[in-house]
């Protein structure tokens, strides 16, 4: 699933941070964050107090996701396509479309920009963007 970490952030600013990382990463291309130095699983000693996390929210999963960028903004595609479409559909209307791709897919395909005014001009309000 494309947004488990994210169920372990516990407040807006945390959140808000873990989304940018995430726009940063599969959206506009940037480097990956590093992991911290001598970052592993922390051993968990009953009783004992733990170290606090030098990360602000527990990014193993976003580290997944810089491995394989394409992949986890397939993901991520799906996955605010899903959202976007009506539960019993397979397409969205060409206004939800066109929003859909100004948001996610043009800040990665800049060319995406161009395609969005022709579609806006060329009067194509009756297509359907369709996902098989």
């Amino acid at each position: 699933m494309l947004l488990a970490p994210w169920h372990r952030v516990s407040n807006l600013q945390t959140l808000s941070l873990a989304v940018r990382d995430l726009e940063e990463l599969l959206l506009l291309d940037k480097p990956p964050i590093q992991p911290p130095s001598g970052a592993g699983a922390p051993v968990k000693k009953k009783g004992v107090a733990q170290p606090e996390s030098a990360e602000p929210y527990n990014r193993r999963k976003y580290y997944q996701y810089a491995v394989d960028k394409d992949k986890a903004f397939s993901q991520l595609y799906a996955f605010c396509f899903s959202l976007a479409k009506p539960p019993t559909g397979r397409n969205i209307d060409m206004d939800t479309a066109s929003a859909f791709w100004s948001v996610l897919v043009a800040p990665k395909y800049p060319i995406m920009n161009d395609i969005l005014k022709f579609i806006g001009v060329g009067g194509l309000h009756h297509c359907r963007l369709s996902m098989c």
